[in-house]
């Protein structure tokens, strides 16, 4: 928090208290809801989970965290290629029509092969339709059986982690050398006494066989034979390495361990909120404007019948153990970036957004996702999507396609909404052509893209998650995720710095001496200054976040690091769109200067601050319009030749406000005042005949 490192200690009431690191004699703080909400979404929090959090996540090492995305773009197309020809195979193995032997694969490699080659065109052409004549998208071929079956057991001993798929100079060397055959054997012995219906411990069983090696080897010292060696991690890890579903077989029975890991009836077991997590997409029963609000509103009733409609796709994150939906999102069509946007929903708390739109209960259902289950359309198989997903230490589940009940709670709710929601709406379009009959679905088209949102949102927080849901008993989900969260816990979610490498727009830059530019905006940091010390001519890696400019995450030797804006404190919580806004009127103002002062760009923030915060909370999200293509057309395009003259000095600061500028009341009735565009009269739009470009 604020560069300092600090420990969990506990709760005291409903407060959080966190010791110093390397001050072991203060005393412990407390920090209550309120104030861990507002690090969580500021640039000031930064979060390293616990080795107990990561096994309960099912991650491999602290250090993979950003192993997928620093990676080579050909080393990482070639790990994400080797994990869906593994989970062709896992659904081949789940549906019964091949057994994990070399010979079995074999004989059904046709099967296989189609099945991958269907995969990988949807994957690399989401949803492109491809012309007559052109080249369809070949990838490299796939693994021999044996060596493929070897991919399948490296990948179920991580847990289905991709970043174990990267080549090995691109992976953290691996503490433990290479083992005599006649250490292997010995560690063997004890392998198997750890495979016991009694269920001895890893660690008690790894000391034993330390503590056998021991006299083992004093033995061998007296007939001067080479002793054995082996640390106690190596031992714990070879246990580790077993194939876990043969350990339960022979620890708790073979009943237990099919129930435990057959992925046929729907997966492990949930227990704990976050630990399964589904995301899928929908086409709404009904029809909207392709219109915002704000234009309809302006626009005369005779061209307001002129707009065409259509159906809109929405974007549903619901966690398996309480029902909560965790992200919610409205698509014009399905794409791997709307898809992104809808998961990056559940590691953050939208109560803001909720309550912008009328709605009376919270939203705060958030956390870290353990596993993420979704089908195999393109918008959830592309690179992008899978490398974002990894990034954020979340495992991706396969289900098998065309068996909907495996994904059975986001489909269930999808039909709920059907049922319940889509008859109280005006357009709607009804499940089939034989319900719907000679209804005049077009011409009772009245709602728009913002409509569609609110009233989702509104149904979902305040109507769904108070409902009792059959599937749980009668209870409803937000007293189900109050009931598991006290009794087991809720997951850290990953900081800002780690969303923004994951969802992040990048761009590559080449530092200055005031660091890198991005959006006129210098940002830096002290490795960055290292790193251009040491190689002033090579360009870095940056992400930024359109939700909050006010840091950059810059690559430094495949590590991430988190680029604060210089001089630039006003920036922590702007959003893109606000400061391209903002810029806009910057250009248009002061056309004729080369260079801007700092005070003008800060000015000018503030007044973003005061005209468009209550408008970007009832917006909720980014607009339509603002793809990611669109946001780097607009820094290309509108920020070229545009800085800022950062002072060398930097602000002075306040007691009142150690870690900021202090802010100044704005004088109403200065005489550089000058009058706002909300201050000019807007014309009437029933004044005169209008046409649409107006």
């Amino acid at each position: 928090i604020h560069n300092k490192g600090y420990t969990v200690v506990g709760l005291n009431g409903d407060k959080l208290q966190l010791k110093p690191m390397n001050d072991a004699g203060s005393p412990a703080e407390e920090f209550s809801e309120s104030d861990i909400a507002a690090l969580r979404a500021s640039n000031h929090w930064r979060y390293y989970p616990s080795t107990d959090e990561l096994n309960r996540k099912h991650c491999w090492t602290r250090q993979q965290r950003f192993a997928l995305i620093s990676a080579s773009k050909e080393d990482r197309e070639r790990a994400i290629f080797v994990y869906m020809q593994v989970m062709a195979v896992r659904q081949l193995s789940e549906a019964g029509a091949i057994v994990l032997t070399p010979r079995s694969l074999e004989d059904n490699w046709k099967k296989f092969t189609d099945l991958l080659h269907d995969r990988e065109e949807v994957r690399k052409l989401c949803g492109r339709i491809l012309r007559a004549g052109e080249e369809l998208p070949v990838r490299r071929k796939p693994h021999r059986p044996a060596t493929l079956l070897k991919k399948v057991r490296l990948l179920r001993a991580h847990n289905y982690d991709i970043s174990c798929l990267l080549p090995r100079y691109s992976r953290p060397k691996s503490e433990a050398g290479r083992l005599s055959p006649e250490t292997e054997e010995f560690i063997a012995d004890y392998i198997r006494a750890f495979a016991n219906p009694d269920k001895p411990k890893k660690y008690a069983v790894a000391q034993n066989c330390i503590s056998a090696m021991e006299t083992e080897n004093a033995r061998r010292r007296e007939t001067n034979e080479p002793p054995l060696k082996a640390s106690l991690k190596t031992v714990v890890r070879r246990i580790e390495a077993q194939d876990p579903f043969e350990m339960a077989c022979f620890r708790e029975g073979i009943d237990e361990a099919r129930r435990r890991y057959a992925s046929s009836k729907g997966g492990t077991p949930v227990q704990y909120p976050l630990e399964r997590v589904e995301l899928d997409a929908w086409k709404v029963d009904l029809r909207t404007l392709l219109a915002r609000l704000g234009i309809l509103d302006q626009l005369p009733r005779r061209v307001r019948r002129a707009i065409p409609n259509g159906r809109r796709w929405i974007y549903v994150v619901i966690d398996c153990a309480t029902r909560i939906v965790l992200g919610l999102r409205v698509a014009a069509t399905p794409s791997a970036e709307e898809a992104r946007k809808a998961i990056n929903m559940a590691f953050v708390d939208k109560t803001e957004f909720a309550k912008a739109v009328g709605v009376e209960s919270h939203w705060a259902y958030f956390g870290g996702v353990h596993q993420l289950a979704r089908d195999t359309g393109s918008d959830f198989i592309s690179d992008d999507f899978t490398t974002s997903v990894n990034t954020c230490g979340a495992i991706m589940l396969f289900p098998p396609v065309k068996v909907p009940e495996l994904r059975g709670r986001v489909e269930r709710l999808f039909g709920t909404m059907a049922r319940q929601l889509m008859p109280q709406l005006t357009g709607r379009t009804f499940a089939n052509i034989n319900e719907r009959g000679d209804h005049p679905t077009e011409e009772r088209v009245v709602l728009d893209d913002d409509d569609l949102l609110r009233i989702l949102v509104l149904y979902v927080v305040d109507h769904y998650h108070h409902q009792p849901h059959g599937g749980l008993g009668g209870q409803t989900p937000a007293n189900r995720w109050a009931e598991l969260a006290e009794e087991y816990g809720v997951s850290e979610p990953p900081d800002i710095n780690t969303r923004r490498v994951a969802f992040g727009i990048e761009f590559e830059r080449k530092p200055s001496k005031m660091g890198v530019v991005v959006y006129s905006n210098h940002y830096s940091c002290p490795e960055l200054e290292v790193f251009r010390r040491k190689h002033p001519r090579r360009s870095v890696r940056v992400r930024i976040d359109p939700a909050n400019i006010g840091a950059v995450s810059i690559e430094i030797d495949k590590a991430w690091y988190q680029a604060e804006a210089v001089n630039g404190e006003a920036l922590e919580g702007i959003t893109l769109p606000e400061w391209i806004q903002g810029l806009r009127d910057i250009r248009e103002k002061y056309a004729n200067e080369a260079l801007l002062t700092l005070k003008l760009r800060n000015d000018t923030i503030a007044k973003i601050k005061a005209i468009n915060t209550a408008a970007r909370k009832r917006a909720q999200l980014l607009p339509i319009e603002f793809s990611e293509a669109r946001l780097k057309e607009l820094e290309k395009r509108l920020c070229a030749g545009t800085m800022f003259d950062h002072p060398q000095t930097p602000p002075e600061q306040s007691d009142e406000v150690p870690f900021g500028r202090k802010v100044h009341p704005h004088d109403p009735h200065a005489e550089d005042n000058e009058p706002t565009p909300t201050d000019q009269r807007r014309p009437d739009p029933d004044d005169g005949d209008w046409e649409i470009e107006e």
